[in-house]
């Protein structure tokens, strides 16, 4: 019986031990290395603030922010990064210090956020991978082994991290099994 695309983003794969046939050596090194993706994302809701303005910079908690669009109430939609060691999204007046840095003029009216690095799923952020580590995460690493084959953004050979990165590491890996069960 066919097996599925291996689908984990790679924050997962360092969990799973056991693989029938065994992973190749680099695949076992590159789930030894991980990846350092430990960002928090906030949406913030917000009066008083432009469209279209991105702000960076402070070293401290939220990194950047982007006012991207008008909410259906005329208010504004800003997104914000920044490491979650530095920032605890839990505190909304930690939230309402990151939008008045960037945007002296606002006024938060309401935030949402969810914590990917504690998340039991996702176990991380976006990929980022660790400095001089890079080959982890090179699509020719995860290379079909015998009848397992690997698709995630992480690893996609084109727009990895992306959603549309993903659906090409899905295709890849589902061409792969298609080769190997003789089906076209």
């Amino acid at each position: 019986m066919p097996r599925p695309p291996c689908w984990r983003p790679a924050s997962i794969r360092s969990r799973l031990s056991r693989f029938s046939p065994p992973l190749l050596p680099a695949q076992t090194a590159a789930l030894a290395t991980g990846h350092i993706g430990a960002s928090v994302k906030i949406w913030a809701k917000a009066q008083g603030v432009p469209v279209g303005v991105l702000a960076t910079g402070g070293g401290d908690g939220i990194e950047w922010m982007l006012s991207e669009r008008l909410a259906k109430d005329g208010t504004t939609l800003i997104v914000g990064f920044g490491l979650a060691r530095n920032f605890d999204p839990e505190r909304p007046s930690a939230v309402d210090a990151a939008v008045s840095r960037f945007f002296p003029e606002a006024k938060l009216v309401a935030f949402d956020w969810h914590d990917w690095v504690r998340d039991p799923f996702a176990r991380g952020t976006w990929i980022a991978p660790v400095l001089g580590a890079e080959q982890a995460l090179a699509p020719a690493t995860w290379r079909m082994t015998g009848p397992l084959a690997f698709a995630s953004s992480d690893i996609s050979p084109k727009d990895a991290g992306y959603l549309d990165a993903a659906i090409i590491s899905g295709l890849r890996a589902a061409e792969e099994l298609c080769q190997f069960f003789g089906r076209d």
